[in-house]
């Protein structure tokens, strides 16, 4: 079998079965070719299987909206920047990967209740960034009382800062945009469904792989990691990610 001919065929049609390949294949060397022969060479050829990344499928003016969105700022100082967000850490997410041979049982994780959850918010900036747990459920006023509680005694000198928040309702409300407002925070106009625009979406990412990594089993041990997690993760770290969003600005423009 023509390990090229596979390799484009693959490249061709990623989720394709090793049924459908097989069959595919047999017809291109003109031989019959065993489901086996492709799953062998197919590995060979350095594919591994991964699940798919679903994103939500946009319109092109929503498109368009974060081509312009990346044009306006791609020449801005994101140093200047400062991004929020709110997230729910689940006990039932906390389990890590575990190798074990075909045949042998996989390790059990056990947990006191799988339901169990923490809510967290954060800001996170050039030469800072601030987390803070909260109960209930996020409404304008909470929001306002931990932007005024944790994030205002960080920011003294806040001329030129630009804040980068989603656009759900409670963030936008009339009593919010006056606080901004008055404390001199320049709201950015972020396009809809864009989290890639957001840099601690990737905090997130790696606070929760660490919280991973502290199995914890309760409620309390899961707000112990989590406050952990917190003040692991290296403003260096953090800094990585705000510039990424640069990349991302670029990429957008590219395409």
């Amino acid at each position: 079998m023509k390990l090229k001919k596979l390799d484009a065929l693959i490249k061709r049609k990623p989720t394709a079965t090793a049924t459908v390949l097989a069959n595919d294949i047999s017809q291109v060397v003109h031989k019959r070719v065993s489901i086996w022969t492709v799953r062998r060479y197919r590995r060979a050829l350095g594919y591994r299987p991964y699940n798919q990344i679903v994103k939500k499928s946009l319109t092109s003016a929503q498109q368009q909206s974060k081509l312009l969105f990346a044009q306006k700022y791609i020449n801005t100082d994101i140093k200047n920047w400062l991004f929020t967000d709110e997230k729910i850490f689940t006990i039932q997410s906390t389990g890590t990967i575990a190798w074990v041979k075909a045949g042998t049982q996989r390790p059990t994780h056990y947990v006191d209740n799988i339901k169990t959850h923490v809510q967290v918010w954060g800001v996170v900036w050039w030469s800072g960034k601030v987390f803070s747990r909260y109960d209930g459920y996020m409404n304008s006023s909470l929001y306002q009382q931990l932007l005024t509680t944790h994030l205002l005694p960080h920011i003294s000198n806040r001329r030129n800062r630009f804040f980068y928040q989603d656009n759900i309702p409670l963030h936008k409300t009339p009593a919010m945009l006056t606080w901004f407002k008055d404390n001199r925070l320049e709201l950015i106009d972020v396009p809809g469904y864009s989290p890639e625009f957001n840099a601690i979406e990737y905090v997130w990412s790696w606070l929760k792989n660490y919280v991973q990594g502290q199995q914890p089993k309760t409620k309390v041990e899961l707000e112990q990691a989590i406050d952990n997690a917190c003040d692991a993760i290296s403003q260096n770290v953090v800094q990585s990610y705000i510039l990424h969003i640069l990349t991302v600005m670029q990429e957008v423009i590219n395409t």
